[in-house]
C-alpha cells in the first residue's frame, strides 16, 4: 500500500502482481514465495526500486522468524535477477516468440532508482550473464544476434537500424556508460555475492563483449558463404573439365603447340588473383570501430590471423585505403603495418609516403627505434626491394638499417649476459623471443634482400660487424666469403628443420605472418647466393665506400647518420 501511495508501483502494476503471484505462489513456503512474488512484480513491470525494496524487506524478516542454518544462504539481488533470467534465455533457445517479459526484466533495470549499488551489482550480473550466452556458439546465430542487438540498445546509444519491436517495448538502462567504467573499488564491491561465473571478461568494455561477439559470429558465418562460393566452383570445375576430355573434336590435333602455351598465362591470372572475403563490408565495420577505440593491434592481429584460411582478404582495396587514411590520423605507422598485411602495392607505396616525410620531419623516436614488428612486417609483404631501389624512401631505408643494428647490437648483448647470467623473467623471456626471430628469421631476409637489391657492400659491412671480425682483416676481400658463409649456413639450418616459427610465442599478433616469413626465407636466400659476386670490394679504412652503399644511386646524400646507427 506504501509504494502505491508513494506511486513508485501503479494500481494496474499491483493487480497484475497480484493475479501473477495468485497463478503460481500460495505454496506455503515464505521463503520460496518472496522469488514468486517478486518475478510476478517484473513481470507486471514494476521497476528495480520497488522490487529491490520488497525482496530486501521480506528476507529480513524471514531471515527473523527463521531459524539460520549454516548450507543454506539467502538469495541476494543479483541471484534473484539471474534465477528470472534463466527461464527467458531457455525459452529464447526453444523458439519461443513471447519476449514481454525479457523486455520486462531489463526495463525495470532502466532507471536510477532503490540503492544504486545494488543496482550496479544486478546490472552487471544481468550483463555479463547476456554476454555469456551471446558468446556461446552452440546456440543458434539469430538468438545470438538478438541478444546482442538487445545489448546495444540498452546502452542508450543513438543506433539507426533497430527493430521497431525493441524501441516500442525495451528502456535503455540510465548511466549505464558511467557505472560500467567504474574505478577498480566499484567492481570489487560490484563483484561481492556474485558467483564464480564472472571471469575476466568483466574487465572488458561494453565495446570488447560486444566485438568479440560479432567476430565470433562472422567467423561462424564464413564458414556458410565460403562453402557455398566452393561448392559453385567445384561445379564450374568439373563442367569445364569435362568440356576438355571431349576428344571427338576433329580439330583436337592441331594447335597443339601453341595450347600449353596459353596455358600458362591463364594459370599465372588465377594465382594472382585477389579473393576478397564474402563479408568484407561486415568485416569492415568492425576494422572501423576498433580504429575508433584506438586498438589497431586488434585489427592487424585479425588480418593475420585470416591469412591461415582461405577465405579470402578481409578487406578490398577501397576499404583498406579509407582504413589506412583514418589511421594515419592517429598512428602513421600502424597504418603502414596494417596495409603490409594486405596485397595493395599502391596503398603500401602510399603509406611508406607518409612514413618517408614523417620520418625526415620528426626523426626516429625511441619507441619506433624497438619497432621489430615493423621490420618484419617490411620484409614480408615485399615492400623492402622498392624501398632499397627507390632514392626517394632513403630515410625509410636509413630507419631500417637503424632498426637491423640496433637489433644485432641487443642480440649481442643478450649472447654475452646468457653466458654470465642464467636468470630469466617474463620481459627477459618477451625479449628473447624477440631477438631469436631477428637472428633467425629477419636478419637472414634483410641480408638476403640487400644482396637482391645490389648493395653487397651494406649486407658484407653487417656480417663482418656482426660475425666481430677483426679490423686488420679489412685489408682482405673476405666480403664474398662472409656473405656467402653466412648465408649457407643459415640455409643448411633452414633444411635441417632446427627451428620452428612456433617457438616464438610472444609473436602472437603476427603469428602468421612469422610462418609466412620463415617458410619465405630459404627461396630468398637460394635466390641471393648466385648473385653475391667474387669481385665484391673489401671494406677499405674510410667510410665513404658504405656511405656510397647506403645510397642507391651512390650519391653524397647525408648517410653519416645511417653509418654510426650502424656500428654495432
Amino acid at each position: 500500500m506504501r509504494l502505491v501511495m508513494e506511486d513508485s508501483v501503479s494500481p494496474s502494476q499491483v493487480w497484475g502482481t497480484l493475479i501473477g503471484y495468485a497463478s503460481c505462489g500460495l505454496i506455503g513456503d515464505f521463503s520460496v514465495e518472496i522469488p514468486i512474488f517478486c518475478r510476478s512484480m517484473l513481470y507486471a513491470g514494476c521497476g528495480f526500486g520497488a522490487i529491490s525494496e520488497v525482496f530486501l524487506e521480506a528476507m529480513s524478516k524471514c531471515a527473523i522468524s527463521s531459524a539460520p542454518t549454516v548450507d543454506n544462504e539467502s538469495p541476494d539481488l543479483p541471484h534473484l535477477y539471474i534465477n528470472m533470467l534463466e527461464p527467458i534465455l531457455r525459452d529464447l533457445v526453444c523458439g519461443s516468440h513471447e519476449h514481454q517479459n525479457f523486455y520486462h526484466l531489463l526495463s525495470s533495470l532502466s532507471k536510477l532508482e532503490g540503492q544504486k549499488e545494488d543496482l550496479q551489482r544486478v546490472r552487471h550480473a544481468v550483463w555479463e550473464r547476456m554476454a555469456q550466452f551471446s558468446n556461446n556458439l552452440e546456440l543458434p546465430s539469430h538468438v545470438r544476434v538478438y541478444v546482442l542487438e538487445i545489448m546495444q540498445f540498452i546502452t542508450g546509444r543513438n543506433i539507426k537500424g533497430f527493430r521497431t519491436e525493441l524501441e516500442s517495448n525495451l528502456l535503455s538502462w540510465e548511466g549505464w556508460e558511467g557505472l560500467f567504467s567504474t574505478s577498480d573499488n566499484s567492481e570489487t564491491s560490484a563483484n561481492q555475492g556474485l558467483p564464480d561465473h564472472i571471469d575476466a571478461s568483466s574487465r572488458f568494455t561494453i565495446h570488447n563483449l560486444i566485438y568479440d561477439a560479432l567476430i565470433g559470429i562472422l567467423e561462424e558465418w564464413e564458414g556458410f558463404f565460403v562453402t557455398s562460393k566452393d561448392e559453385v566452383d567445384t561445379t564450374e570445375a568439373i563442367e569445364a573439365t569435362e568440356a576438355e576430355n571431349c576428344w571427338s573434336n576433329d580439330g583436337w590435333d592441331e594447335g597443339w603447340e601453341s595450347f600449353q602455351e596459353e596455358e600458362a598465362p591463364e594459370k599465372e591470372k588465377t594465382e594472382n588473383s585477389n579473393h576478397v572475403h564474402p563479408l568484407h563490408v561486415c568485416w569492415m565495420e568492425i576494422f572501423k570501430k576498433l580504429v575508433g577505440l584506438s586498438q589497431f593491434k586488434d585489427v592487424s592481429r585479425l588480418i593475420d590471423r585470416s591469412l591461415s584460411k582461405s577465405n579470402g582478404i578481409l578487406l578490398d582495396e577501397d576499404d583498406a585505403r579509407s582504413l589506412s587514411q583514418a589511421l594515419h590520423e592517429k598512428d602513421s605507422f600502424m597504418a603502414l603495418k596494417m596495409v603490409l598485411l594486405l596485397p595493395y602495392e599502391a596503398i603500401q607505396l602510399q603509406c611508406l609516403d607518409v612514413v618517408e616525410d614523417k620520418l625526415k620531419q620528426g626523426g626516429i623516436l625511441d619507441s619506433a627505434g624497438r619497432d621489430h614488428e615493423l621490420l618484419m612486417l617490411v620484409l614480408s609483404s615485399g615492400v623492402i626491394s622498392s624501398i632499397i631501389a627507390k632514392p626517394s624512401y632513403s630515410t625509410t631505408f636509413s630507419y631500417l638499417c637503424y632498426l637491423v643494428g640496433n637489433f644485432s647490437r641487443q642480440s649481442q648483448e643478450a649472447q654475452s649476459s646468457k653466458i654470465m647470467n642464467k636468470a630469466t623473467n617474463e620481459r627477459v623471456n618477451t625479449e628473447k623471443d624477440v631477438l631469436l626471430l631477428f637472428r633467425r628469421i629477419m636478419f637472414p631476409c634483410f641480408i638476403s634482400e640487400l644482396v637482391k637489391g645490389d648493395q653487397q657492400i651494406l649486407a658484407g659491412f653487417l656480417i663482418t660487424k656482426f660475425m666481430h671480425t677483426n679490423p686488420s682483416l679489412s685489408l682482405i676481400n673476405i666480403t664474398e666469403a662472409s656473405l656467402r658463409r653466412y648465408l649457407e649456413r643459415q640455409l643448411h639450418a633452414l633444411q635441417q628443420a632446427d627451428f620452428s616459427a612456433e617457438e616464438i610465442i610472444s609473436c602472437k599478433t603476427y603469428k602468421n605472418t612469422v610462418s609466412r616469413l620463415n617458410i619465405k626465407l630459404q627461396d630468398l636466400i637460394q635466390s641471393a647466393l648466385p648473385l653475391i659476386s667474387s669481385n665484391v670490394p673489401s671494406l677499405p679504412g674510410d667510410a665513404y665506400a658504405v656511405n656510397n652503399a647506403l645510397s642507391p644511386e651512390g650519391s653524397g646524400d647525408d648517410y653519416e647518420t645511417s653509418l654510426k646507427i650502424l656500428v654495432l
